[in-house]
């Protein structure tokens, strides 16, 4: 029964099209925060909420200031914010003009890294998806609108595209996030160390500090930066993996119930086997054959339309920088456990086909 048989397999292909999807995804995102802390971020630590949900007070920068070993500290700031005349709502970032461009490179569409150096009390850069979305350009005034009914007029000074995704819609100068906008703590904080100075010695004088005086902030080097973000989206991952399990699971059961009806329908003819000398061991590998068939073909369809679809979703979201990575051991891993789960499902029905009685088997109608 072809039909049917295609049917079975389409369920499965669906379950693992999504796992690979939402496993190239992750990898991506993964692979694109590597990239974007490698070649952006020329610090040596990152401080910010131990949580990761929370704020760093600021008083934790100017203490960070004062270890010794410490070059500079640039301070990141966010709040939401409203602009006239376009709908929705824009990401306000403050940054240290001084301490942040020496320590992080940004792509540029129009301008660079000077024109964060020179934000003013009314001038801002926004990011290019920002830009294209409501049409905004170099020169064009802009009147944000705070969370207290502040307005504050802006007019745009550049337009970056931030790899890192550290900047928001609007970027802002610290002292206009913290008087326009009510900004008054840190997202996050960056950390450079004089040179010369060993960063592990200066490490653990800023955990000490942090430690001892905000127990709710911690300080991470480049590399556990990014094992702590990586984490985050492996956690993600596995709620994922779960829910898709059971889809999975189910496609098994069809897998099942179409082995069994499958045999059903062939008793005479698995009887006239038998009779012919085919032996109980025999007919049992030829059972698990056939499911291990539908499942490979319904594991290979859904790894490749998973593979396209991860794919053209990835570059539908270009403005995120979500480079499209191959996870190659997961995906062989999922075609292995495909074939293992089809030979699974192949083990009841093919000792029932093992044990039919040849001479009822042959006399079925």
């Amino acid at each position: 029964n072809p039909g049917r048989t295609a049917s079975t397999a389409a369920a499965l292909m669906i379950g693992l099209a999504l796992v690979t999807f939402v496993s190239i995804f992750a990898a991506g995102a993964k692979a694109s925060v590597d990239a974007a802390v490698d070649s952006g971020f020329s610090g040596a630590f990152v401080v910010k909420s131990s949580s990761g949900f929370g704020t760093v007070p600021a008083a934790a920068a100017a203490s960070i200031r004062a270890v010794p070993g410490v070059a500079r500290v640039a301070q990141v700031r966010s709040v939401e914010t409203k602009v006239k005349g376009i709908g929705g709502t824009a990401q306000i970032s403050g940054i240290d003009t001084v301490n942040l461009p020496p320590m992080f490179t940004f792509g540029w569409v129009k301008g660079s890294e000077a024109v964060l150096g020179a934000l003013g009390s009314r001038s801002a850069a926004i990011s290019k998806q920002y830009a294209e979305s409501h049409g905004l350009k170099v020169g064009e005034p802009i009147v944000a609108v705070s969370a207290q009914g502040r307005r504050v007029p802006l007019v745009v000074r550049g337009i970056y595209d931030d790899k890192s995704d550290l900047l928001g819609d609007i970027t802002v100068s610290l002292a206009v996030a913290r008087s326009g906008f009510g900004a008054t703590q840190d997202q996050v904080a960056f950390v450079a160390t004089a040179p010369g100075a060993s960063q592990a010695a200066v490490g653990q004088r800023i955990s000490r500090l942090l430690a001892a005086r905000y127990p709710t902030v911690e300080s991470q080097t480049k590399q556990e930066y990014k094992d702590d973000v990586a984490s985050q989206i492996n956690q993600l991952l596995s709620f994922f993996y779960v829910l898709l399990s059971l889809s999975v699971i189910v496609s098994l059961f069809g897998i099942v119930n179409t082995l069994a009806l499958s045999i059903y329908e062939r008793t005479r003819e698995l009887g006239l086997l038998r009779a012919v000398g085919m032996q109980p061991g025999q007919l049992r590998r030829s059972i698990r054959w056939e499911s291990a068939i539908i499942a490979v073909f319904g594991t290979l369809m859904g790894i490749v339309i998973g593979v396209v679809f991860a794919i053209a979703v990835v570059i539908a979201f270009d403005e995120k920088t979500i480079t499209p990575v191959l996870p190659w051991v997961q995906l062989v891993a999922i075609v292995v456990l495909g074939l293992l789960a089809g030979i699974l499902a192949a083990r009841k029905p093919a000792k029932r086909a093992a044990r039919l009685d040849v001479l009822d088997a042959i006399a079925v109608a």
